[in-house]
């Protein structure tokens, strides 16, 4: 997990699309894909493994990515 400036820093384009809390963003050096919050950027692969063990963080971000769960 990086922050969102470090990911700025490395070339990041961000997109917000429904909320100006979540943030999709490419990382074209790296290949990757992100998604940011205030807490950082994460790899799709890093939220579904945390939101396995963490159920009550995929409704904080659904809530925050449409301000409805």
């Amino acid at each position: 997990m990086i922050t969102l400036s470090a990911a700025v820093k490395a070339g990041a384009v961000c997109l917000s699309l429904l909320s100006p809390e979540v943030q999709f963003c490419r990382l074209t050096k790296m290949h990757l894909d992100a998604v940011c919050m205030r807490d950082g950027c994460r790899t799709t692969k890093q939220l579904s493994r945390e939101w396995r063990h963490h159920p009550e963080r995929q409704n904080d971000f659904y809530l925050k990515l449409y301000g409805a769960r």
